[in-house]
């Protein structure tokens, strides 16, 4: 028994809580590591006309509408953030513009749908050297609007049912993006004082020996 334990690793409990946040941390970054992430999603029903506002914070619907159901066509008002609906009105009349691809207002990056079979999604690629940044899951069939925002930080995707997706840039896409992320940055700073509570133990253990 007394062979056993010595052949057993000897921690103490700051090692152990250190250990599973670094763990907790690391599965946190692994699945948030992407460049893009969800931002919110709603639905506005036969959507025509869509359009972020100057700042990007909200985003402009017109649809047609259908006397049944609607009451005709209207104008709404969503926030780009939440999704949630902030303005409602019916209008005389509504645009009719559809947008299936798009560039970036800085010019950097192209957005477009890549069709696989039936279905698809949408591509970010870079308008230099057409690589191919991010895979926006949309996974159905070719949106009817495609668009960034003003700030180049934002795409909304759109199809002509109505079902409206804000994808968020949280970082450059590029390998070295990661040092963008503050969960990056946490999962270091725990690695870091595991190392060091490991190296204490290990110290305090040799004082017991001696």
């Amino acid at each position: 028994m007394g062979r056993l334990r010595q052949l057993i690793p000897r921690f103490s409990l700051r090692t152990l809580v250190v250990f599973l946040l670094l763990v907790t941390s690391g599965v946190g970054l692994w699945w948030r590591r992407g460049a893009w992430r969800l931002q919110t999603e709603f639905f506005a029903f036969l959507p025509t006309h869509i359009q972020f506002s100057s700042d990007g914070k909200l985003v402009r619907v017109e649809c047609p509408g259908d006397t049944d159901f609607t009451g005709g066509p209207s104008r709404s008002v969503w926030d780009a953030t939440t999704g949630e609906c902030l303005q409602w009105q019916n209008v005389n009349e509504v645009r009719s513009t559809e947008r299936h691809e798009d560039t970036s207002p800085d010019g950097s990056r192209h957005c477009f749908y890549m069709r696989d079979g039936m279905l698809g999604d949408v591509v970010v690629a870079d308008r230099a050297s057409s690589t191919v940044l991010a895979v926006l899951s949309w996974g159905g069939m070719a949106p009817t609007h495609v668009l960034f925002s003003p700030d180049g930080g934002a795409v909304l995707l759109a199809d002509d049912w109505g079902q409206v997706i804000i994808y968020r840039r949280r970082r450059p896409e590029w390998w070295w993006g990661v040092l963008w992320l503050w969960e990056f940055w946490l999962t270091v700073a725990l690695a870091a004082l595991f190392v060091w509570s490991v190296w204490r133990d290990r110290k305090a253990l040799r004082k017991e020996a001696a």
